[in-house]
């Protein structure tokens, strides 16, 4: 709640570090796919890891209440949220395990056009 959003002091949704854009990982120890999904966002972490902050949210643990105001029922649950994005219109989510390819596609499509410094695109290694 403190890192992602403090929806105590602030109703709509607003990052405190809205430079860069997010990407929030709910998920549980005990699911399968969430410890398969780990290494593919590691794996993309370290080419857009400079402009995206990478949340993980353990929603046993600690996020029961921003899984809630997420509607983060399934896990695991990402969600991909653009640099200055304020409040819930331009947030996309995904629900199920993603590869490392599918991972950078969308964060492609849905947070790198926010991006005031771009990520060199042939890190990706397509």
């Amino acid at each position: 709640k403190e890192k992602v959003w403090n929806f105590d002091e602030c109703p709509y949704l607003k990052f405190k570090d809205a430079e860069k854009g997010a990407i929030i990982d709910f998920y549980a120890d005990w699911c399968g796919p969430c410890k398969l999904l780990t290494p593919e966002l590691e794996a993309v972490q370290a080419i857009y890891g400079d402009c995206i902050n990478f949340y993980k949210v353990n929603i046993d643990k600690e996020g029961r209440e921003l899984g809630m105001k997420f509607k983060a029922n399934q896990l695991p649950t990402l969600f991909f949220i653009p640099a200055g994005a304020i409040g819930n219109s331009k947030i996309h989510r995904e629900i199920g395990w993603k590869n490392k390819r599918e991972l950078a596609k969308i964060i492609e499509q849905y947070i790198v056009p926010s991006l005031p410094n771009r990520p060199e695109t042939n890190k990706k290694g397509k």
